[in-house]
């Protein structure tokens, strides 16, 4: 089972049991029929489609765990969850425009991502950098906004963006970047601060076959990565700079305990020296940076 695989069942059994206690405590309230192709189809606005979506999702979860009650469920419930889930969304893209569409965000109460395909992406109430690194994302991944370099201003505000691009055309986004900001990037290899994390201690206790970090549980959260996804994890919440994986641990998945305050770094530094021997080595390196310029 893949990596985002194992998440999507862990999220939705997380879900089911949440929502399970909420209605133990309130109890049980008269479910709402599952969305509709029908139904989808009579909204016109593809931003509004997607939120319609993400409720049927919340009230297919709540339905499930009603009928479950207390107990957790079976593997064969989680994979029927998770094929309803997956036509839930299949049933959206398939009525999503085509091509690329970007607009100032209209939807501010929170965001919402939706992975369908490669080329099918919907976000909501997003940064100007994560726009960038969804068009010029590399092997599937978003490119981080922490390897952005701006020649030119970055538009101000927040954004709703949806790519629905069957014929698998990676610029489609692009253009319409360049088209609305007059903006294009172009990947260059760059000298720059960066963080490197390496192994100091082979023999830390988290480091044993199953073993995790001793860890505050109030401070901090217990994570399984490989040592390449916990620097993409540090660079993308904890750190300003690049982050790279010069462990050499590569593939094996290990516990780490991540600080809940993403500004604690001190206790995040402490925590994987002590328990899982690695440490944080401030370098200058040549990286590849997406270099933002305007067009003209």
């Amino acid at each position: 089972m893949s990596p985002k695989r194992i998440f999507f069942v862990i999220t939705v059994l997380i879900i089911a049991v949440v929502a399970a206690f909420v209605f133990t405590k309130k109890g049980a309230s008269r479910s709402k029929p599952l969305l509709t192709a029908e139904t989808l189809a009579r909204i016109d606005d593809p931003f509004e489609k997607s939120k319609a979506v993400f409720a049927a999702v919340g009230d297919l979860l709540t339905k499930d765990s009603q009928e479950r009650g207390n107990r957790l469920p079976t593997k064969k419930e989680v994979e029927e969850e998770s094929k309803k889930l997956e036509n839930l969304h299949a049933m959206f893209w398939r009525q999503a425009p085509a091509g690329a569409i970007i607009q100032l965000a209209h939807f501010t109460n929170g965001c919402w991502r939706s992975w369908y395909r490669e080329n099918q992406i919907i976000e909501m109430n997003v940064p100007f950098t994560t726009l960038l690194g969804a068009a010029y994302r590399t092997n599937g991944n978003y490119f981080s906004a922490k390897r952005m370099v701006f020649a030119a201003g970055m538009p101000d505000g927040h954004f709703d963006f949806l790519l629905n691009d069957a014929n698998q055309d990676e610029g489609s986004l692009q253009s319409e970047i360049k088209k609305q900001f007059n903006l294009k990037g172009r990947l260059e290899l760059r000298e720059t601060n960066v963080l490197v994390l390496k192994l100091k201690n082979r023999g830390a206790p988290a480091l044993k076959f199953g073993a995790a970090p001793v860890y505050d549980s109030t401070k901090s959260l217990l994570t399984t990565s490989t040592t390449s996804q916990l620097a993409e994890t540090l660079e993308e919440q904890f750190f300003q700079e690049p982050v790279l994986d010069e462990t050499r641990m590569v593939g094996t998945m290990y516990f780490f305990a991540l600080p809940h305050d993403s500004k604690d770094l001190d206790l995040l530094k402490r925590t994987l020296l002590e328990q899982s021997g690695l440490e944080l080595v401030p370098e200058r390196k040549s990286i590849e940076m997406l270099v933002v310029e305007k067009t003209n």
